[in-house]
C-alpha cells in the first residue's frame, strides 16, 4: 500500500535494530531473485511515514464528504521524491 514518492515502486516493511532497540522502516527495495525492478533505494522510518498517513485519515474521518472527492480523483504523491 505504501508507494515510494521517488520511483513509484513499492516499498517494504522492515525491522531494523540502531543502539540495541528495534525500529521499522519503509524501503524501496527488492534484493530477491527474479526481481523486474530493485528499486531506487529509498527508505523511510514508521514514524515520519504515520505523521503523514494518519492525519489524512483522521480528516477523511471526520470530513466523510471528502471521501467521495478523492474517491474518483487520481492517486498523487503525498511525500516528495
Amino acid at each position: 500500500m505504501v508507494r515510494c514518492g521517488r520511483c513509484g515502486g513499492t516499498m517494504t516493511g522492515r525491522k531494523r535494530k540502531s543502539h540495541g532497540k528495534d525500529h521499522y522502516v519503509y524501503e524501496c527495495r527488492r534484493n530477491y531473485a527474479g526481481a523486474k525492478d530493485k528499486g531506487c533505494g529509498r527508505m523511510m522510518s514508521e514514524n515520519k511515514l504515520n505523521n503523514i498517513v494518519w492525519p489524512m485519515v483522521v480528516e477523511l474521518l471526520d470530513n466523510p464528504e471528502k471521501l467521495n472527492e478523492h474517491k474518483d480523483a487520481p492517486q498523487k504523491n503525498i511525500c516528495a521524491g
